[in-house]
């Protein structure tokens, strides 16, 4: 396939499907949960092979219509931030679209672009903070994924608090080493002995 047809064939409302949804319709948390965060090798695989040359169009600064409105902006936040980690897993290419993944969720909530999606859809757009090495981000994600959460209902209260927990213990290792050690090998960085006593005990978070 050519690549105006690749382009032609690939939609963001795809990306959003494919991401949020089950047959059509908003999935449960159940679902979410298991795609997102134990799809394994399966998901990685659809993902390779529905939106593969989009992820690289987005990391090569590619896609810039998506860039025009809400929508279009988390689907190609989606891309940069959630797609690249299932399709270069431990390599250093599984961060290569982050700064421009942050770019956009920034000027998404400076400018309140967010506010009429559903929490979740909220959630994805936070990721980019959640990924950042920086200190004022991982704060920011803390004080959104908590306002988030108190406006959840009870069923879905659950998985809400499992996002503030994660971003809580995101801060936490940011706020201590000022990076995520488990990048250090993929980036060419050395460990200190504090880091390396965190990789021995610690949470795996930092991809």
């Amino acid at each position: 396939m050519t690549t105006q047809l690749l382009a032609a064939a690939l939609t963001p409302h795809a990306v959003l499907d494919f991401w949020f949804n089950d047959n059509g319709q908003p999935a449960p948390s159940s679902v979410l949960g298991k795609r997102w965060f134990a799809g394994g090798t399966v998901v990685d695989a659809a993902i390779a092979e529905r939106f593969g040359w989009a992820v690289d169009q987005a990391v090569a600064n590619g896609l810039k219509d998506w860039e025009s409105a809400p929508r279009e902006r988390l689907a190609l936040i989606v891309l940069l931030d959630q797609f690249t980690r299932n399709l270069y897993r431990g390599t250093v290419k599984a961060f290569m679209g982050d700064h421009r993944a942050r770019r956009l969720a920034t000027t998404g909530w400076v400018h309140g672009e967010f506010d009429d999606f559903s929490w979740i859809e909220r959630v994805a757009t936070l990721m980019p903070f959640e990924h950042s090495e920086n200190l004022d981000d991982q704060r920011f994600c803390v004080a959104q994924m908590e306002r988030i959460s108190a406006t959840v209902t009870e069923s879905e209260r659950a998985f809400a608090d499992g996002f503030v927990n994660a971003a809580r213990q995101h801060h936490d290792i940011v706020a201590e080493f000022g990076r995520f050690p488990h990048r250090n090998p993929v980036m060419g960085r050395a460990n200190t002995a504090a880091e390396d006593a965190f990789m021995h005990d610690g949470p795996r978070f930092g991809q």
